[in-house]
């Protein structure tokens, strides 16, 4: 009994040691299905705003000065993901998830809220918010980044050193239309059943 309880003991350190030593990234996105699934069973949804306010959530500073009552047109109202599929850079999550990410991330992100409308009328759905990821990260590697003949980023290539170990969910500098989050934050997602959340192979050295 003493070697089998010696064993389990020894069996939860080195899983411990082995996750806090996992320095794997993803791509966050809202976007598709990162399981290759029927993507047609997502939910969708555009924000009526100005695109330039919009942006401001990409720079890794809070936002001052957030509309008041922003609307959040849904293509539909039954089994919403938590964090819904949009067509632009930005996220949009659901309450769930951002009382997860004050948890389990606090401090990485400042939440602006939006208000769901479907067909034209408010819809009783629950909060939804805008993330606006507060941390841009230096760790683009230029080298093994995929490029368009314009100039612009095709497929992203990180340098993992690059990145403080703190830091589980971050927008890249100089590609900051991409979000990246630790397999840490990617596993607490996954396994509290929160919906929505992509989370794409991403190239990292």
């Amino acid at each position: 009994m003493r070697c089998a309880s010696w064993r389990s003991e020894l069996e939860e350190i080195q899983a411990f040691f082995k996750g806090n030593m996992d320095h794997t990234f993803y791509k966050l996105s809202s976007r598709g299905r990162a399981d290759e699934g029927d993507a047609d069973t997502r939910s969708t949804a555009e924000l009526e705003i100005d695109e330039k306010l919009l942006w401001k959530t990409a720079c890794g500073k809070r936002v001052v000065g957030w509309p008041k009552r922003v609307k959040l047109r849904l293509d539909q109202i039954r089994n919403l993901d938590d964090m819904l599929w949009t067509g632009g850079f930005y996220h949009v999550v659901s309450d769930r998830l951002r009382m997860l990410l004050e948890e389990k991330a606090p401090n990485h992100t400042q939440f602006l809220r939006v208000y769901p409308y479907f067909r034209g009328r408010a819809a009783d759905v629950g909060p939804y918010w805008v993330a606006n990821w507060l941390f841009v990260v230096d760790c683009l590697d230029r080298e093994a980044t995929d490029w368009f003949s314009t100039g612009e980023i095709s497929i992203p290539a990180i340098r993992v050193s690059k990145i403080p170990r703190s830091k589980l969910v971050f927008r890249i500098e100089g590609a900051a239309e991409y979000t990246v989050a630790h397999a840490r934050l990617k596993d607490l997602v996954t396994s509290s059943g929160l919906r929505g959340c992509q989370f794409y192979q991403i190239n990292q050295k």
